[in-house]
């Protein structure tokens, strides 16, 4: 006659117990899940699809020394094989209440950095990055920007790519007197940092086709008139602006934006410069 353990039984008959509470805890998970998806509001929704599907350009270039080597005549290719960016999008057309994905991305990078200053324009936006007390832009006197900048234009530039639209550089400088060599005075200094801006965004794949102008400003514009030495009058303008509503903008930036008007400028000193060589 076979005797049935009792303990053995017993593990048997509660074994049950363990299933059931597992799966009372993972539905408990679904439901506190579910529960803070549909109680989230539409921008917090929209930062979370942001953050697990863009994987930022910091995964795979690092701008430390980048530029180092570029000035050096390498060249460094960030392309994927098959990937390809249309060389001119259909530009993107802002709205001043902030409901187009591009700009209200851009003016979540501007409240997330005080560097950065995001403003409509007829046509466009203008884009400022300034230097503050804790961040420097530029080293005195210098014209290359420092690691904070590079990176921070590397993380736009993709972004500006894709809007489809042109742009215009323009530096600035404080009113300090420029007292470095190879440079003259803040004319030249200026013009060299916004060369500085336009040289990363190449970088990024932005086409120089796009840049109509690259332009120093010196300490003519200061944002801080009373203290004309304030970091933030250090800064460089991107001013997007969609190609098909030039003429607006184009009274505003002294006729930047009009078509062929740098080329004819330079052709017509190139003739005087030969004529009187004659």
């Amino acid at each position: 006659m076979s005797r049935r353990s009792r303990k053995k039984e017993e593990a048997t008959l509660g074994g049950w117990k363990g299933a059931f509470a597992d799966f009372c805890m993972s539905m408990m998970t679904l439901f506190m899940v579910m529960w803070i998806v549909t109680s989230a509001d539409m921008e917090k929704r929209e930062g979370l699809s942001l953050y697990f599907s863009d994987p930022g350009v910091f995964d795979s270039v690092s701008s430390r020394h980048m530029f180092d080597s570029i000035s050096q005549g390498k060249v460094v290719n960030t392309t994927n094989g098959g990937n390809s960016v249309p060389d001119r999008p259909d530009p993107i057309h802002f709205d001043a209440r902030g409901g187009d994905p591009f700009e209200l991305e851009l003016l979540e990078m501007a409240r997330l950095h005080d560097n950065i200053k995001v403003t409509p324009i007829p046509g466009g936006l203008l884009i400022e990055l300034m230097e503050t007390d804790k961040n420097q832009m530029f080293r005195r006197g210098e014209y290359l920007l420092t690691p904070f900048f590079e990176d921070l234009l590397l993380e736009l530039g993709p972004r500006l790519l894709m809007s489809g639209y042109e742009m215009a550089i323009i530096g600035h400088t404080d009113s300090t007197p420029y007292s470095g060599k190879g440079y003259f005075d803040n004319w030249s200094l200026s013009f060299a940092r916004a060369n500085s801006v336009r040289e990363i965004m190449d970088f990024t794949g932005f086409p120089n086709r796009r840049i109509r102008q690259v332009t120093g400003m010196a300490d003519t514009r200061p944002k801080d008139a009373v203290n004309r030495n304030a970091a933030r009058n250090r800064r460089v303008e991107l001013v997007l602006v969609d190609p098909s509503r030039v003429k607006e903008v184009n009274p505003m930036y002294g006729g930047a934006y009009e078509s062929g008007r740098m080329a004819r400028s330079l052709d017509a000193a190139h003739n005087s410069a030969a004529r009187n060589q004659i």
